[in-house]
């Protein structure tokens, strides 16, 4: 199996949590996102974002925004397959197994290795499914759906 040090050791997380002094002891640097264009200028600076989510008997992903954030901007997504990330991602990503981790580190090191056109199917599925008017719509015929019923 590829070593992940071989691309440098360098890791960014962005946002803040109960794991934000964790990381930052691991050698993780960890940014607040104080604004649409500080998220922006931290997606950009990513080969990969990497939602390594795990479902717990009180919670399961419920959507994972962050993807579809990195997908709009062109970064390539590995996720878990907790709740809906497959559904979210499709097949703009790669999804691997729950508690996985060395699928986990051979998914990253795949596309650290062939990006291939992860970063432009994440935008167009993005942009076809997820901007606000897109959303909207969805919504909308789901209340038709629930009214009709």
């Amino acid at each position: 199996m590829a070593e992940l040090s071989r691309y440098g050791s360098r890791a960014l997380a962005v946002g803040d949590g109960p794991l934000a002094d964790q990381l930052r002891a691991a050698g993780v640097e960890v940014r607040r996102a104080r604004s649409a264009s500080h998220l922006a200028s931290s997606l950009a600076e990513m080969a990969v974002l990497v939602a390594p989510s795990r479902t717990t008997p009180r919670w399961r992903e419920q959507f994972g925004r962050m993807v579809v954030e990195a997908m709009a901007a062109g970064v390539p997504v590995v996720a878990t397959d907790s709740g809906s990330l497959p559904e979210v991602i499709g097949d703009a990503g790669r999804i691997v197994p729950e508690h996985d981790s060395v699928a986990l580190h051979r998914a990253i090191a795949a596309v650290l290795d062939d990006p291939a056109d992860l970063g432009e199917r994440g935008r167009r599925r993005a942009r076809e499914r997820y901007t606000w008017d897109q959303v909207a719509a969805q919504l909308e015929h789901v209340y038709e759906a629930a009214l009709a019923a």
